[in-house]
Order: C-alpha cells, then sequence, then structure tokens
C-alpha cells in the first residue's frame, strides 16, 4: 500500500490490507455506543474518494472494497433522501 505500514514501517501488501478492513467491517455492530454521522455531502464526497481508490486499484481486492464501500454509501444516501 501506499500509506498503510506494519509495526516495523514496512508496506502492507494491498490484498492482505483489504482482508483486515473487510475484517474490522464485520466487528462493527448497530448499537455500540454513539458515533457521529457524516453528513450528506460529507458521505459523497467519501463514496467519490472510494471511487478514485477502486479505479486505481481496479481488479485488486482492495479496489473491490473501495467499490462495494462507495456503493453501500450511495445506496444509504438515496434511501435518506
Amino acid at each position: 500500500t501506499a500509506t498503510a505500514r506494519d509495526h516495523t514501517g514496512n508496506p502492507l501488501n494491498r490484498d492482505a490490507y483489504a482482508a483486515q478492513l473487510r475484517e474490522q467491517l464485520g466487528e462493527d455492530s448497530p448499537g455500540t455506543g454513539s458515533h457521529d454521522v457524516p453528513t450528506g455531502a460529507q458521505t459523497k464526497v467519501v463514496a467519490r474518494l472510494l471511487d478514485e481508490l477502486a479505479g486505481v486499484y481496479r481488479g485488486e481486492d482492495l479496489g473491490e472494497l473501495a467499490r462495494e464501500m462507495s456503493q453501500l454509501l450511495e445506496t444509504r444516501l438515496r434511501k435518506h433522501d
């Protein structure tokens, strides 16, 4: 990866990093405390940034995860409009 590093400062393998992020998503559960919720505009910007990341890493696990998360954000935005 370009920015994610291990404890010794070495870049993480993108596929391993994508798997780690997916695992973190599975740890989240509803009702586990109060979280600030991003505004609609902030959510749109994050979705666009994820789309850009998906384009850069097209065909890789990290790009696929970015695409899935962007689509999830877009779906949630449409439900709240």
